[in-house]
């Protein structure tokens, strides 16, 4: 009997490469979003430093002008957080999706592999069953010979 090949190897291993690659992006999606939210709460730092800076000086008394630049300052900061805050969650969703694309390819693969089993226990299955009539055909010609031997 001819040695055990799966027929469909070349579109398993395609696949695999394709959930590799899409690992990938869902990897580097993920990272965006770790950097986006680290930003925010850097400045979220930044923020809380000016507003102590701000409140420190209006206790020893500042000008109108200063008063406006530190606010400008922290407004500048709370647009950027929503601006980085909104991001995250556009990045949210496309992880969602991403992850559901490498959900699907991992099943794709998880398939084809129990079907490469499935047909290597049925090869194995097969070549025992031949191994057995070879070896009972040869038990059987020697029994065969032996009698005629007599």
């Amino acid at each position: 009997m001819k040695k055990f090949e799966f027929s469909l190897s070349k579109m398993r291993d395609y696949k695999k490469q394709l959930l590799e690659s899409e690992k990938n992006k869902l990897m580097k999606l993920q990272a965006e979003r770790n950097f986006a939210k680290e930003a925010i709460k850097a400045l979220q730092v930044d923020y809380d430093k000016i507003h102590e800076e701000m409140t420190e000086k209006i206790s020893k008394g500042i000008a109108i002008m200063e008063i406006k630049l530190f606010q400008f300052r922290k407004d500048s900061i709370k647009l950027e957080q929503q601006q980085l805050q909104t991001q995250v969650y556009i990045l949210d969703g496309a992880i969602e999706r991403q992850r559901r694309v490498v959900l699907g390819l991992s099943q794709e693969v998880s398939g084809l592999e129990k079907l490469e089993e499935k047909q290597r226990e049925e090869h194995e299955r097969l070549l025992a069953k031949e191994n057995e009539l070879i070896i009972s055909e040869f038990i059987a010609s020697k029994f065969i010979r032996d009698k005629v031997a007599i």
